[in-house]
């Protein structure tokens, strides 16, 4: 984050902590306000009964010159008293709407957190997440075709995915950017027999056990035939149509998953 992206969120919140103790400080007026409000209504309806009956008294010992200017005290009280429980009335409405615009405002101003989206790689770790997996590195050399001496090194990651309940496991790989793709295919192809058992043995002995069942160790789980591609580099149609005759020879059923497998999840996620 630079400095000037720094001083902005200071101000921004800064204004953000005025503007609060502002209406903060607005509110609390109007809360006062209105309590000393409803306490003169209180005062004026005393007044108000008090003189009732002091004009009663009065007109009973017929003293009506008394019993007129009390009746008027009496009135005017009773007016101010009207009075004063409308203007309490009209704040509290006032109150009322204010909050809601606040209330509203705020849900206005509060930004929309960005869904940062998963890359290809991050659905090769987190598919089948209800599974137990193991992962490893791997490398292939790939040699010149004249020399016959290395010309270059690939990676690509392995993983194997235990279903016991299905009592099987099946493969999947992650292929980063490569123009050699389709040659590290061909490599997985000759040679995931080998990776499997290095998945399934080389790791602490895992085995799982049910109420009913006998326990099933990791390494007697059968290989279902599945292998999950995950590749970030493109492949033709056509390339990938010759790996899966390719792959069906040794009973294997491969699915390729690109670049489009994750911007498709990433959507319906929105």
């Amino acid at each position: 984050m630079t400095s000037q992206t720094r001083s902005n969120t200071k101000k921004n919140n800064l204004k953000a902590e005025t503007e609060y103790k502002s209406k903060d400080s607005q509110q609390s007026t109007v809360y006062k306000n209105r309590r000393i409000m409803q306490v003169a209504i209180q005062a004026c309806t005393v007044v108000a009964i008090i003189g009732a009956i002091v004009i009663g008294i009065l007109l009973y010992y017929h003293k009506q010159t008394s019993a007129v200017w009390v009746t008027f005290g009496t009135i005017v009280a009773v007016t101010l008293g009207f009075c004063l429980f409308w203007q309490d009335n009209v704040w509290k409405e006032q109150s009322a709407t204010n909050q809601q615009v606040t209330i509203q405002t705020s849900k206005a101003q509060t930004p929309a957190v960005p869904l940062i989206p998963k890359t290809l790689h991050d659905f090769f770790k987190t598919d089948f997440n209800n599974l137990l997996r193991f992962t490893k590195s791997g490398t292939m050399t790939i040699k010149d075709e004249t020399t016959f001496k290395d010309k270059d090194v690939l990676n690509y990651e392995a993983q194997i995915y235990a279903d016991f309940d299905a009592q099987s496991v099946f493969l999947g790989f992650y292929i980063s950017e490569s123009q050699h793709t389709y040659t590290i295919c061909e490599y997985i192809y000759q040679n995931y027999e080998n990776i499997l058992l290095e998945l399934q043995t080389a790791h602490v002995e895992v085995e799982v056990r049910s109420p009913v069942d006998r326990p099933v160790e990791l390494k007697y789980l059968n290989f279902s035939g599945r292998i999950f591609i995950y590749h970030e580099y493109p492949l033709f149609t056509s390339q990938i149509e010759n790996l899966i005759t390719l792959y069906k020879t040794k009973n294997l059923h491969p699915q390729f998953r690109r670049k489009e497998y994750a911007y498709a999840l990433n959507s319906s996620l929105k």
